[in-house]
């Protein structure tokens, strides 16, 4: 006696598919799924990124007013300490001579802070463009990895499929959803080539 030939995968789930409904009707929520998962994992990707993102903006705005309200504060002790000077020397022999340098000092701190608020607000954008960078790199490697997920589930809905059982009204479905998770892969695909650089 021998034994019966051992049936491929796709004939065990065509068994499936009739046993547990009409094959038309499991391939479509297959299709189905494999969809609403990529729309779940592009929603959760952006909500990741955005929430990453205006972390990042909140880190660059506290640097930001950091250095202004310090820079503020020194121009204004400059200012002072400028005026003090000039007060002091009124009246004085040299006062010519001491009111020249105290403008000398004056100018020459101007000068320090204003560099100083120069770097730093300049470290401050570099220190927020990074994560910036990071955050676009991070989405388009998960988009990326999103779209190839679909592709392998829609792959494996086909695979797994009893043509035969397919109606129009099924493919037409299939067609419709495979059409929308193509135009967000497009999407994405044009929205990391235009945010790469910041």
């Amino acid at each position: 006696m021998t034994n019966p030939p051992k049936k491929s995968d796709r004939e065990k789930q065509a068994a499936t598919d009739q046993t547990s409904g009409s094959g038309s009707a499991n391939v479509l929520e297959r299709f189905k799924k494999a969809y609403q998962d990529y729309v779940t994992a592009l929603n959760e990707i952006h909500m990741g990124g955005r929430k990453r993102c205006i972390d990042a903006y909140k880190n660059y705005g506290t640097g930001v007013q950091a250095t202004w309200v310090d820079t503020n504060k020194r121009l204004a002790d400059a200012h002072n300490q400028y005026a003090m000077a000039i007060q002091d020397a009124w009246g004085q022999e040299d006062a010519q001579k001491l009111g020249l340098e105290a403008h000398r000092v004056y100018v020459r701190t101007l000068r320090e802070v204003g560099d100083e608020a120069r770097k730093r607000y300049e470290e401050a954008n570099d220190a927020h463009s990074t994560p910036l960078q990071d955050i676009n790199a991070d989405m388009k490697r998960d988009w990326t990895r999103a779209y190839q997920d679909y592709v392998a589930a829609i792959k494996e809905a086909w695979t797994t499929a009893d043509t035969g059982a397919i109606d129009v009204n099924t493919l037409a479905c299939i067609s419709h959803s495979t059409a929308a998770a193509a135009s967000f892969a497009s999407y994405t695909a044009d929205l990391g080539s235009h945010t790469k650089n910041y």
